[in-house]
């Protein structure tokens, strides 16, 4: 499940969503939180939750960067979405 109710569909792995801190911050600290949950969480469904998730938990800028946009711009390529993250972040990859 996401938060907007509309879920991942894939392989029903198990696995415990990230919790956003409430206060919305994209400090170091919460941004190495974040990373260390992607490090350990080992299925993709939870991967992709987690960048629906957040998503809908911040507001994101394309034209305006910040940390948690470069974190999910890393994250989405290392999954191979190159067509998403033109479309999410409109850059274009050679």
């Amino acid at each position: 499940m996401t938060f907007d109710g509309l879920g991942v569909y894939g392989v029903a792995t198990a696995h415990e969503p990230y919790a956003f801190d409430p206060r919305r911050s994209e400090d170091d600290d919460e941004l190495n939180r974040m990373r260390n949950y992607l490090d350990t969480v080992g299925n993709m469904d939870a991967k992709l939750a987690f960048i629906r998730d957040a998503n809908y938990w911040y507001v994101l800028d394309r034209y305006h960067p910040s940390p948690l946009s470069v974190l999910l711009r890393e994250l989405m390529l290392s999954l191979e979405l190159r067509d998403e993250v033109t479309r999410m972040f409109d850059i274009r990859e050679e």
